[in-house]
């Protein structure tokens, strides 16, 4: 068995998304190609700001002769010619948190590393792979196990935890909240759900909420832990102003779920709060010392069962197995920060990515004036992904609600523009890449662009899209 190091620069590919979106399935071989062979291990290496292994893996395979169909989308310049491509088997996924040269000041191993030279294949040593390896472990950077993140009693039992949706606007983060909460609450497969009226979903979900079992807040900049947990809030009352310490919708929820559990540890009452927008708001701050109580073995029964004092009020917390979490997390957004290491290693994170096919089957009109929905959509987020990410693409929810032509191009005005707008900061040459010059046109100078009037667009330019006239 052999040690390789494959490599590549962020500016050929987007190796962290591949890796986030599970879709790494091939690796091109440039170099010792008769060497390589199934069975030997791989560092894979990111080159550039970020540079770091952000996976170790397998060699299953070297006789691919063009990258898997899901790891292509990732390219940002596809290979003009067949080439030779590794299968690969992704042992340990460090997308969220890579492990970096300067992590290995003192190894002599790593005196004739290759990371950030500019070839794709290079030998790497059994020590070399083993230090990270170890290094992975020592922090526990390795994503926990599923099973760790899900309850054993309850209700409950089977979901996990503390969960956060993410992905890009209009995917429907908000939207399946309902659907994972009930999941929990009423211990029926997400797939079940899926059958029934949405109707029907929201007023039990409604109903919940009334009966204490949910509670939902959003967070942003100015949310803080005295909103979230417990602070000191003013109060007018006929003495005038005064000041009182106030629980927050956490720390009132938490109590509900610990009375329940108590109550009966064995079939406790599940309770789920639903945190909109969480990367919004100051991860770190809000939660404070209640970060580690979220862990699984942290919590009330557990084994490793931890309680903390709390700031204000100096009581006593903890929190109980039968208490979810659920988060919603825009991945476009470019105003907030990535969610910090000790909120990832907590969480579940569920990717919910566009589906065009669905316009087909759920959309009020899938193919206004003859545009066929599913295919505009598709062709839109493949070349978005291909400028800037898949985390920038467009969810289907955006064109759900279309039931004509003029509403399709009012959608189109309104948000899908501004949206594109903002994506590539008004650069309407790139902007003309995803549209197509029907909406986007060329002036005579050949170097400025500017978008076709609304009032102008016709069947044909969106048909054009995807390339159909």
């Amino acid at each position: 068995m052999n040690y390789w190091l494959f490599q590549v620069s962020p500016k050929v590919m987007r190796l962290d998304d591949a890796l986030r979106d599970e879709a790494l399935h091939t690796f091109p071989i440039q170099q010792h190609r008769q060497r390589i062979a199934s069975g030997d291990r791989v560092l894979l290496w990111q080159t550039g700001k970020r540079a770091g292994c952000y996976a170790l893996a397998t060699v299953m395979a070297t006789d691919a002769t063009t990258p898997h169909p899901e790891s292509s989308t990732y390219y940002r310049t596809l290979p003009t010619a067949e080439g030779h491509y590794a299968t690969l088997r992704i042992d340990y996924n460090l997308w969220n948190r890579p492990v970096t040269r300067d992590q290995f000041p003192q190894n002599g191993a790593f005196e004739d590393f290759y990371g950030g030279l500019p070839l794709t294949n290079y030998r790497a040593t059994e020590a070399q792979y083993e230090a990270v390896l170890s290094r992975v472990r020592a922090q526990d950077a390795i994503e926990e196990p599923w099973e760790q993140y899900r309850t054993s009693s309850g209700k409950g039992s089977g979901a996990a935890l503390n969960t956060i949706l993410y992905g890009p606007p209009g995917t429907g983060k908000t939207y399946l909240t309902v659907n994972y909460t009930l999941a929990i609450l009423e211990g029926v497969p997400l797939t079940e759900l899926a059958l029934e009226r949405r109707a029907a979903l929201r007023t039990r979900f409604e109903e919940y909420r009334e009966a204490g079992r949910v509670a939902m807040v959003t967070f942003h900049p100015s949310y803080s832990y005295e909103d979230f947990v417990e602070g000191i809030k003013p109060s007018v009352t006929s003495q005038g102003l005064t000041y009182e310490l106030q629980d927050g919708i956490f720390k009132q929820l938490c109590g509900a779920a610990t009375t329940a559990y108590r109550a009966d540890p064995d079939d406790a009452l599940p309770y789920v709060l639903v945190i909109d927008e969480v990367n919004r708001g100051q991860t770190a701050a809000i939660f404070g010392e209640l970060i580690t109580l979220l862990e699984p073995d942290k919590r009330l029964g557990a084994p490793e069962h931890a309680q903390v004092q709390l700031a204000y009020s100096r009581s006593t917390l903890s929190v109980p197995p039968n208490l979810y979490l659920i988060g919603t997390m825009n991945s476009a957004d470019r105003s907030v920060a990535a969610p910090d290491l000790a909120l990832r290693r907590r969480f579940t994170f569920v990717h919910c990515r566009p589906e065009p096919r669905l316009l087909a089957e759920y959309a009020t009109d899938p193919s206004p004036s003859g545009i066929d929905l599913a295919a505009l959509l598709s062709t839109i987020n493949h070349r978005i992904a291909r400028l800037l990410g898949s985390e920038y693409t467009i969810g289907h929810a955006y064109l759900m609600d279309i039931d004509s032509y003029d509403a399709l191009v009012r959608r189109f005005e309104l948000q899908l523009i501004p949206l594109l707008q903002a994506y590539f900061f008004d650069d309407l040459a790139q902007i003309g890449q995803v549209l197509g010059r029907d909406l986007v046109r060329q002036a005579h100078d050949g170097e400025t662009f500017y978008l076709k009037p609304a009032s102008e667009w016709t069947i044909r330019d969106f048909m054009g899209v995807y390339g159909r006239s």
